[in-house]
This record gives C-alpha cells, sequence and structure tokens, in this order.
C-alpha cells in the first residue's frame, strides 16, 4: 500500500501530520493545499519542506508542491529547490519540465489519490488531530473509501 497522502495549508497543519504519524509508526506523503505554489509561493515551501525533513525524518516521505498547470509556478518551485513538484501538464511541456527537475535533483509528481485533506479539519489544535489520526488509522483499515467530490478530496 502506498504511503498515505495528505493535503496541508500551513506549516501548523504539516507538522500536525508529521507528529500523528511519527506516533502512529507510519510514513507519509504531504501535498500543499490545490496549486498552493500560487497562494503562499514556492519559496514558503521550500522552507517548510526544510523544516519537515528535518524535524520529521523518514516519516514525512516527500513534501510536494502544488504548481497546479502553471509551467512557470514549476520553474519557480525547481529555482527555490523545491524537491517534489506537483504538476498537472502533458506532452512536450511535461518532458521538458522533467530534464530540468532530473537535472536539478527533483521530481515531478501528478496529482494523486487517495489523499486526506486537512480543509476537512477542525478549528482546534485538539479536534484537528482527532481528525487526522482517525483519517490515517482508517486509510490503513479495510473500510478506506475514496469519493470525489468536484475538486474536493474526501474521506467518507
Amino acid at each position: 500500500m502506498p504511503h498515505p497522502a495528505v493535503i496541508f495549508y500551513d506549516l501548523s497543519q504539516a507538522r500536525l501530520a508529521g507528529d500523528i504519524a511519527k506516533k502512529l509508526g507510519i510514513r507519509l506523503k504531504l501535498f500543499s493545499s490545490p496549486e498552493g505554489a500560487a497562494t503562499l509561493g514556492p519559496a514558503v515551501f521550500r522552507e517548510i519542506e526544510k523544516d519537515l525533513k528535518r524535524n520529521y525524518p523518514g516519516i514525512v516521505t516527500a513534501i510536494i508542491v502544488d504548481c497546479g498547470s502553471d509551467t512557470g509556478l514549476a520553474m519557480a518551485a525547481l529555482r527555490q529547490g523545491c524537491t517534489d513538484i506537483c504538476v498537472n501538464v502533458d506532452g512536450d511541456a511535461r518532458k521538458k519540465l522533467n530534464r530540468i527537475a532530473r537535472a536539478n535533483r527533483a521530481r515531478l509528481h501528478d496529482p494523486t489519490t487517495p489523499v486526506i485533506d486537512m480543509i476537512l479539519s477542525q478549528p482546534t489544535q485538539s479536534a484537528n488531530a482527532h481528525f487526522l489520526r482517525s483519517a490515517l488509522q482508517k486509510y490503513y483499515s479495510k473500510d478506506w473509501k475514496y469519493e470525489q467530490k468536484s475538486e474536493t478530496r474526501l474521506p467518507i
């Protein structure tokens, strides 16, 4: 089974995911919010990536910045030193970006499922922790189901 992918919206959510994964003894991938590179910028995600790699080595296996279909944002993420970039492009643009990514020791990722989206989380830290712990435990159970409603990814 692949490592679960958790979509986070800020550093506190990313750290919470790392803390819970550590307590559960699992590994996971973290994705920025959809098109997150456009909202916070690749430099912010590079700093988040450095923080998580330092604090959760071997637990958080990738911190993936989502650039949507914007090749310019993907290039900016590469220039900032991001090592895992989600970009939704095909054809020649994908091939060129892939060559540039490999030359920079980075990887391109496609949008992925299943995911646990922290946008569904609660307003308090303890409620967030309960939400994420339950979702991760459910992911590893036989009861995991995935449903996509419009562009929102939901664990049900």
